[in-house]
Order: C-alpha cells, then structure tokens, then sequence
C-alpha cells in the first residue's frame, strides 16, 4: 500500500508541476485536472478525518495544516462582503491551491522520508536535465513555463531571457526542487564525502544558477553560511572547511559567474523599482480593519475583483511577487500571526529534533519570505504541493527523534 501511495503523490505532484510544464498539453484539461484531484483530496482527508485526528499529537504540525486550509474559506466571507465575489468562485480559486492536503494522504499512509527525498531529488535533477538540454535545441523547446511569444503586459512580442549565457525557461516554476536538493546533498556531504552527493550537489547548484531568482541564489548561500553558526557541533569543522572551499572558488570567479547579476541589481536599486512601489501600493491599501485583519482574499480571474487585481498587475503591481506584504493584503494579519505561531511553536520548540537539510530549508523560507511568501501567494499547486509534502517531512523527522515510529 506504502508503494501505491508513493505513486499517486508523484502523479499528483508531476500533475501540479504541470508535467515539467511540457507545452503540449491541453490547457484546460490540466485545469480539470488539477480541481478534480484538489476535490479529491479534500475528500479523502474529509473522509479519513477520524483517523487523522488521532495522530495529532504525533504530528506536530497538523493542526496547523488544519488551520492553513481552512483560513482561506473564511477569507472567502470578507472578499464575497467587500469585493462582491461569490462563494462559488472564491472555492474554485481555492482549488488550484489546496494541494496542502497532500499533507493528510501522507500521514493517513505514512510514507518514508526516505521514499519522498528520493522523489523530490530525481525531480530536480530532471529539472536541471531538461533546462541544460533545452539550452541547445532553443527555439525546439518541449518543456517550458516562460517561452517566447506575445506579452500581454507589455503588448509586445517578447525573446526568451537570457541570463549569464543561459536560457531562462524556469520550468514548472519550481525553484524548491533545485534548492531542497542543494541543502540535502550538502548535509549528506557534511556526515561523508560520496561522488553521489557530489554529483546532485553540483547538478542542483547548476539548476538554480541556469534559471533561478538572484533571491533564491543569495538565500541559498546565506543558509548555508548561516547553519554553522545555528548548529554547533563536532562537525562544524568539517562544515566551516567545505563551505569555504566553495566560497573561495565563488569569489575568485565572481565577475564571471555573478557579474550581470550584481550590475542588474545594482541599476534596480538606483532606479524607480516596481516591486518597491508595490511593496508601497499594497501595504498601504490592505482596506479597512476587517480586510487588513482577515484579507481580501483569493481573487478570481472571473470576477471584478480578479479583474481590478489583472489590471494592477498590467501595470506591474504582482502581489506574489511582493512576498509577505502580498500574502498580507491576500490573507491579512491573522494569517501572517499563524505562520508565525507555527514557526514558534512546531519549529523552534522542536529545532534539534528536525533534520539538517530541512533545518536549511526552513531558514530560506524566512530568508526569502520579503518576495516569496510560502502559502497561498504563489500562482501555481506545485508551491503548496510541496508545502504540504515540507510539512509532513518536519513532523516525521521529530517523530523518528522520539522514537514513535520505525522508519
């Protein structure tokens, strides 16, 4: 049953990936798809509930997950009262994001850790195979969420970008692979050096620098920076030596590696930035003390909710690409208040018990939280797929601290 349960969270999640956003596929069928295994899920969780609320004292981090779920339907109150969205349309929104309930299949059918790091690594691999590829059959591109073609935004026809030499094809959209894989490779190198570790390490780490966020490159850096000083132990030594081999060859081929980057950044920083007036923008129109409070909601494209946030974001205004002010103005104080709360009370209580690499992971998403907030500011399932599988990972980790379960 544990093999079966295997395969259906690696179709659900290749669903939510889009298949590696391989291009070919029907749009609106994927649609389909993806609300009819959301409803699914729901079901199955609904249906098992019994059973999930007898683990939760075993797993720290399932009330929680409850509450993650749940909060948006309550959001769904103020954006009908305030936004005149209806109830049926606010759900169906909620739908391509309630892959969160991956979480509860996965404590109902108790899957290895082990199992699913393995998926996620392979996972990111292919990623990274396919960007490399891609790199020399470009424009014969199969596999791509950003492409060349017409931007709405812009009314103009637009290349594919480039960066540092490489085509940015961002597939899937899923910067978590590559970086889950850089911080498990890197710990499992810590405990011993193996050329198979070596190997998803550098693989992974090519990943994100082909395609990924200057964001994700510098926080990925700064946790691994970061860990020794968090976790002080005999192998520190051992850490501090590694981390600064790879420093020494970063910083002796920085202009080459980060130089575009680097002036990239610098010009933004110089010049009107978007992101900085949406920051301004949306900060400062959350509503009154309701909508501030519980949020405005999860907007759909078909309402004129939706339609007020789609020309905010033709003139640039992306609430996800705004981190924890856009999950603010979505979802308001209360449900920051949670996220925090869980942080407090599951991970910092529990710190030791948890796992190196998830450690690592944890620390990125507060480092990334000012542009990537981790639940329901993202626009695609695969975010909170993922989510609901860190989730489950954290609590089996503390469990097999304690002694509860063999795994």
């Amino acid at each position: 049953m544990r093999n079966k349960g295997l395969l259906i969270v690696l179709f659900v999640f290749l669903v939510t990936l889009n298949f590696f956003s391989y291009r070919d596929l029907n749009i609106t069928f994927m649609g389909q798809m993806i609300q009819l295994l959301s409803c699914s899920m729901f079901i199955y969780a609904l249906t098992h509930f019994s059973q999930i609320r007898k683990t939760s004292n075993q797993y720290s981090s399932l009330n929680y997950v409850i509450c993650f779920c749940l909060y948006p339907l309550l959001t769904s109150i103020v954006c009908y009262i305030y936004h005149e969205q209806s109830f049926m349309l606010s759900f169906q929104t909620l739908l391509a994001h309630w892959f969160l309930l991956i979480y509860f299949f996965l404590v109902v059918n108790k899957i290895s850790s082990k199992s699913i790091v393995n998926l996620i690594i392979v996972f990111a691999i292919i990623r990274t195979g396919l960007t490399l590829i891609e790199q020399f059959t470009y424009p014969n591109v199969p596999f791509a969420f950003r492409m060349s073609g017409f931007d709405d935004n812009s009314g103009k026809y637009m290349d594919v970008e480039i960066r540092s030499g490489f085509y940015r094809y961002l597939i899937s959209d899923a910067y978590f692979l590559p970086l889950f894989a850089v911080f498990y490779s890197f710990m499992q190198l810590v405990k011993e050096i193996s050329w198979k570790f070596i190997l998803i390490f550098l693989i992974s780490i090519l990943g994100i620098y082909m395609d990924q966020t200057r964001q994700i490159m510098f926080s990925m850096i700064i946790c691994l920076c970061l860990y020794p000083f968090l976790n002080l132990n005999r192998r520190q030594i051992k850490y501090i030596f590694i981390l600064g081999i790879i420093g020494i060859v970063i910083y002796s081929n920085m202009d080459l590696l980060f130089g575009e980057t680097i002036s990239k950044t610098q010009n933004e920083v110089s010049d009107d930035n978007i992101r900085v007036l949406s920051y301004a923008y949306y900060f400062s129109n959350t509503g009154d003390f309701i909508t501030s409070l519980l949020g405005n909601g999860l907007a759909s494209t078909k309402s004129s909710y939706g339609q007020e946030i789609a020309k905010l974001e033709n003139w640039g205004y992306f609430r996800c690409d705004i981190g924890i002010v856009g999950a603010l103005h979505m979802l308001g104080y209360v449900f920051i208040l949670l996220f925090i709360l869980y942080y407090v009370f599951v991970i910092l209580r529990n710190w030791k018990k948890i796992d190196a690499y998830l450690r690592l992971y944890l620390l990125s998403i507060l480092v990334n939280i000012p542009l990537i907030f981790p639940l329901y500011n993202a626009t695609l399932p695969c975010f909170e797929c993922f989510m609901g599988i860190l989730f489950y990972l954290v609590d089996r980790s503390i469990l097999q601290k304690n002694d509860q379960v063999f795994l």
